[in-house]
């Protein structure tokens, strides 16, 4: 029988639902052959090749055979038609075949929710991490702007060694040149004492602008050092020029007094620059232990949404092997061997699951004592149950 346009569309688009949920080749193969079964087709490999497009037709074959072995197993009770009633047979065939139906039909839906809350929390997780590499990603463009601020610094700290070096250079020179100043007269003498005493009251207020920007350097002591030794140096040198000073004394003071302007200008320019610097690396280390912190904190609820699904898992799993009990006792109940002795001597029938999942049943009497061997199908029980009305 050929298969209509609006079924197979409809078993398409489930197949690709659960493609998209992760289900496996076997998974399809069943789902689909069970869906062509209950609409009276027959499961072919070569239709459920066509919808599913998963697997060479050997794979797909194997399945179906298995699929069918399972169901024949399950129908097995067939043999018993030379032991009892041709009608009472076809009752319970329909009966074990509706329980096999519902028990198919409630896995099928029970694992269709689970594949759907499966990949939504699939979905979570992946846009946590996605979040989580973002943030890593934002974290390393951070690290590498301070890195390149760092390296700005190193070049500009650099550059101010080599502007001291050659103020140094420049104040030798001075020194060499006062040192041909040497025949003046007293009056210059006394001029040069005039200077020399308003030379000392400026040189003392550069000793206090050098210690407010000790100050605001403490995060870098080793290059103010160095910055208070070359203004060291350049008093000692400025005090030298003034004891020497012979010739044209007007015009060198007004050179030195612009040098040294010059001098102290850069030296607050510098002191400001450095304090904004620490500023600024210090919010950069706030924003990356915050990241940090933002970090742990999405991993710790990843983790904890692994765990809510696992448990949420083994209590679907309990709930599915209570219902594959329930079902193998009603059928138990409803074997015609065993339905007879039960409602003739009273007995009840028992079932258990062995870990590795293999069904158990056995009869008790009112008082609780095993009645019999254990089973392993309910064949065997009816089986037993016919030995015990034969005796």
């Amino acid at each position: 029988m050929q298969l209509t346009d609006e079924f197979r569309q409809e078993l398409q688009e489930k197949v690709g639902r659960m493609k998209l949920e992760g289900a496996r080749r076997k998974e399809l193969t069943r789902h689909v052959a069970m869906q062509l079964s209950f609409k009276g087709y027959k499961p072919s490999v070569g239709i459920v090749r066509d919808i599913t497009q998963q697997g060479s037709l050997t794979d797909i074959s194997k399945d179906l055979t298995e699929l069918r072995e399972e169901i024949g197993k399950a129908l097995s009770r067939r043999t018993l038609k030379t032991s009892m009633p041709e009608s009472y047979l076809h009752m319970v065939e329909q009966t074990i075949e509706q329980l096999w139906t519902g028990a198919v039909d409630t896995a099928s839906k029970a694992l269709e929710a689970e594949r759907i809350a499966a990949g939504q929390i699939r979905h979570d997780a992946l846009r946590e991490v996605e979040t989580i590499q973002a943030l890593r990603a934002e974290e390393l463009l951070q690290r590498q702007a301070l890195q390149q601020a760092l390296d700005d610094e190193r070049r500009r700290s650099s550059n101010a060694e080599q502007q001291a070096a050659a103020l140094q250079a420049q104040c030798r020179e001075l020194a060499e040149s006062v040192a041909r100043w040497q025949a003046n007269t007293d009056t210059e003498r006394r001029l040069r004492t005039e200077e020399h005493q308003r030379f000392s009251a400026e040189l003392e207020l550069m000793r206090q602008e050098h210690g407010r920007a000790l100050e605001q350097a403490e995060g870098n002591r080793r290059y103010v050092l160095l910055q208070l030794d070359t203004a060291r140096e350049a008093e000692r040198n400025l005090r030298e020029r003034v004891r020497q000073v012979e010739d044209d004394r007007t015009a060198q003071e007004q050179r030195t007094r612009v040098e040294l302007n010059h001098l102290r200008d850069r030296n607050g320019a510098m002191s400001l620059q450095l304090g904004e610097l620490k500023g600024e690396l210090k919010a950069k280390e706030t924003l990356l232990a915050d990241a940090n912190k933002r970090i742990a904190d999405l991993e710790s609820r990843l983790e904890g949404e692994r765990i809510a699904l696992s448990a949420h898992n083994d209590e679907k799993l309990q709930d599915l092997r209570a219902e594959a009990l329930g079902g193998l006792l009603s059928a138990a109940r409803n074997a015609p061997n065993v339905f007879q002795l039960c409602d003739e001597i009273n007995y009840q029938v028992r079932v258990a699951l062995e870990e590795n999942g293999k069904p158990l049943l056995w009869l008790e009497d009112e008082a609780g004592n095993r009645i019999g061997s254990t089973c392993a199908s309910v064949n065997d029980l009816d089986a037993q149950c016919q030995q015990l009305l034969d005796r």
